[in-house]
């Protein structure tokens, strides 16, 4: 098989071929086909989260419940991003995809873009799981904000995952022009949190806390 003819297998059959032959660039194809496959997977759940569609968990919270439930799930978004950013360290890269002239470990490569989709999952199950909790109207608006707080997070991780897997398949065409050089690439996914909707949730937070007369931290 010429080597241009490889791209992300998107099937568990073209990920056992391309783990069997392993042509130039076979860790990165490996990367980008588990990201893509993991990717297409969860876009069900994706388009609920775009919706705002509720899906009931049969939890229900009173106010001050509420209120340590809000807690809680902020201080879940702030693990599951910085979980992101531990899954795509250079420390967690170089074992992964191999120093140069050395073969990369397809098990490391396969669970780093595994974790880098069970990230992007948390991030949904979060949403899903705000939304579908029953709490009084004091808090319906809180919670919707804490639901999207992570919502400039989540577009980040799908800009990264199909930029990622478009360079990546390009890869084999610019090994061919490098003569067969070894491919490197750089894998970084910047994460950060929109300022407005950041904003709006403090505020909306303040406003309950005070409601509910709850002494200021």
């Amino acid at each position: 098989m010429e080597q241009e003819r490889w791209s992300a297998p998107r099937t568990p059959d073209e990920m056992k071929l391309l783990k069997a032959h392993r042509p130039l660039a076979w860790e990165y194809l490996l990367f980008a086909g588990v990201l893509a496959q993991g990717k297409e997977a969860l876009e069900p759940r994706w388009r609920d989260y775009e919706v705002g569609y509720v899906r009931p968990t049969g939890n229900s919270v009173d106010d001050l419940e509420a209120w340590g439930f809000i807690a809680a799930s902020m201080n879940d978004a702030q693990i599951y991003i910085g979980n992101i950013t531990r899954v795509l360290s250079p420390e967690a890269q170089l074992p992964a995809f191999g120093p140069a002239g050395q073969p990369g470990d397809p098990a490391l490569i396969e669970h780093m873009a595994k974790r880098v989709i069970s990230s992007y999952e948390d991030l949904l199950d979060r949403a899903s799981r705000i939304r579908g909790t029953r709490t009084s109207d004091m808090f319906r608006q809180l919670f919707e904000l804490s639901a999207v707080f992570t919502d400039k997070p989540l577009h980040q991780m799908r800009d990264f995952i199909d930029d990622t897997v478009d360079k990546i398949e390009r890869i084999p065409q610019t090994i061919k022009e490098a003569k067969g050089e070894r491919a490197t690439l750089t894998l970084d996914l910047v994460v950060n949190l929109d300022d407005a909707v950041e904003k709006a949730f403090h505020a909306e937070a303040e406003r309950v806390r005070i409601a509910l007369g709850i002494p200021k931290p």
